[in-house]
């Protein structure tokens, strides 16, 4: 039983990941109104762009692109 839930959850883990997601929008949409959740969104999303491990090579080519 627990390896059939454990294979029907890795088969179609982007279906629960996407319904946690969506279940977190709406208790923020719920709590705290539309303009605070996307912006606590857009805030989330920039932390998880500046976290990533190649960050300030893909700055330094922008910024040499520029130039």
């Amino acid at each position: 039983m627990l390896e059939d839930f454990i294979v029907d959850f890795l088969k179609n883990r982007k279906r629960y990941f996407r319904c946690i997601v969506a279940f977190i929008f709406a208790l923020l949409l719920v709590e705290y109104g539309f303009i605070k959740t996307v912006f606590i969104f857009l805030v989330s999303f920039i932390g998880y762009i500046s976290g990533a491990p190649n960050l300030k090579e893909n700055l330094k080519k922008i910024y040499k692109d520029m130039e």
